[in-house]
Parts: structure tokens; sequence; C-alpha cells
């Protein structure tokens, strides 16, 4: 039993000596953003992380949920990858309507961020993964719709994807709040409209980006894909990740569907999302 136990702590303080985190700040395009890399010299992969609302680059350092994920690669004897967590705030899409500055904020992420961000983590050989939690699970989709074939494996946890678009009318809107009774609330539904004419201010600019219309026809989604979501989820986004789900798994892509009974926003299951990504 000693034996077992110092060479578990043997192990914890190995990972130790071999793990750094850096943050910092950056600019692209006149945009403002904030990271958090963690680095592990044990690993070849790497992990893009993208926050949810009201969250920060430093949800993946700590969030109970996330450190639970660290704690199944670890009890399974894997290496934590290496970490990348990116922020442009506390709200924010990653739409190709243009900025202030003229520059979407998904051609800035693109072509800028991510890689100067892998610049500061230096080469790697191993597989480049994507994960994101409601805000950050439909940026995550926005990201697979149209550059998912940089990724070999994304994971959207409890995922922003609405069944409705925000230009939807009053009785499409009272519609899928009634699909979503008891446990769905006016008022969360009545805010996601709000932001998402804020985010898509045209119904053009809705179309070009509805996760589940552009999901049906998109030459580069990811070839693995893991969806989840609590089936009493407040805003209703069980019906959008189950139905991106199956849109998914009619294209040839393999899906794995983690519905989480009972579960609300935003419930995770970490075990099946560290199965997921655990090489």
């Amino acid at each position: 039993m000693i034996r077992i136990l110092v060479l578990l702590l043997v192990s914890y303080f190995n990972c130790l000596a071999n793990a750094e985190t850096i943050c910092g700040t950056g600019t692209a395009y006149k945009m403002d953003y904030k990271y958090c890399i963690h680095k592990n010299q044990n690993s070849q992969d790497v992990l893009h992380y993208l926050h949810g609302h009201g969250g920060s680059e430093k949800n993946w350092g700590e969030q109970e949920v996330n450190k639970n994920i660290r704690k199944h690669w670890t009890a399974a004897g894997k290496e934590v990858p290496n970490v990348i967590a990116f922020s442009f705030g506390t709200k924010w899409l990653l739409t190709e309507v243009p900025q202030s500055g003229g520059v979407s904020r998904y051609y800035a992420y693109i072509n800028k961020i991510l890689p100067d961000l892998e610049a500061k983590l230096g080469s790697f050989t191993g597989r480049r993964m994507l994960m994101g939690e409601s805000m950050g699970g439909i940026n995550s989709t926005l990201i697979m719709e149209r550059a998912g074939n940089l990724f070999e494996r994304v994971a959207i946890n409890c995922p922003a994807i609405t069944a409705i678009g925000p230009h939807a009318s009053d009785r499409e809107v009272e519609a899928y709040i009634q699909r979503h009774q008891p446990y769905v609330s006016r008022f969360y539904v009545m805010y996601m409209q709000q932001w998402g004419q804020q985010e898509f201010p045209t119904q053009a600019d809705w179309e070009h980006h509805a996760p589940l219309d552009v999901g049906r026809t998109s030459p580069v989604l990811p070839q693995n894909i893991y969806v989840s979501c609590g089936n009493k989820d407040q805003f209703g986004f069980i019906e959008g990740a189950e139905k991106f789900a199956e849109i998914a798994a009619s294209r040839g892509r393999n899906v794995i569907w983690v519905p989480i009974e009972g579960g609300g926003h935003c419930s995770i299951n970490s075990k099946a999302v560290s199965e997921f990504l655990m090489p």
C-alpha cells in the first residue's frame, strides 16, 4: 500500500514538473483578447478550449468540471494534452459578421489568433482538438462547420444551438417555449433572442451562420464529434443539440450523443467527454 502511494506521489510530482501555465493578452485586427496556455511537455496533443457565457480564459484551470476531466485522464494513466484557452471577453460569438474594424471575430481567430497561440506553445506532432461549453459550444460549432478539417475531434457541451433563429416571430418563440415546458426559462429564451439579434443583425446574417442549416451542407465537419446537453436545459438547447448530433451522424461522422438525464444548463458528463478526448 505504501509502495503504491509513493508511486502515485512520484507520478503526480513528475506531472507538475512537466506542466507550465502561461497567461497573457494579445491584439488581432484591433480586437483585444486574453489567453492561458497550459503546457504539458509529456504530450504532443493540443486542445483548444472555449469558455461559456460570463466565463474567461481561466475557466479551464479553475472550473471544477474541467478539473474532473483532468482527473479522469490521470486516473486512466493518460497524459493531459496541452491546452490553449482563449477569450474575447465574457460574451462573444465567432461569427463572420464584420466588427468595427471591418474584420470578423471568426477571421481574426482562425487566421491570426489560433496560429499565434500555437506558436507560443511550440511545435506539436499529435492531435489538434477543440472543446467548448454553452457559448463556447456554439463557437466550437461555428468553427467546425467552417474549419473542421483542422481538428481531429471536437466536443461540444450544452452548446447554445437554437432550433429557432433570433429573428423568429413571436408565435415561433412561444411555440419553442411551450415545447420545453416546464423546465425552460422564458427570461433565458428572451435574453437568447435579444443577444442573437445583436450578433446576427439581419435574417441573412443568421441564415449564413445557422448551425443546423450549415451543418447539413458543410464539407469540412470533423470526423469525430461529441455532443452533450442536459434534457432539462433552461434555454431549451437540448433540441438544437440533439438535432445537430443527428445531422452530423447522417453526414457519416462518428458522433457520440450524450443526453444528461435531468440535467439543466450547463450539465457536463466529465467522464464521457474525457474518454472521448483521451488518446
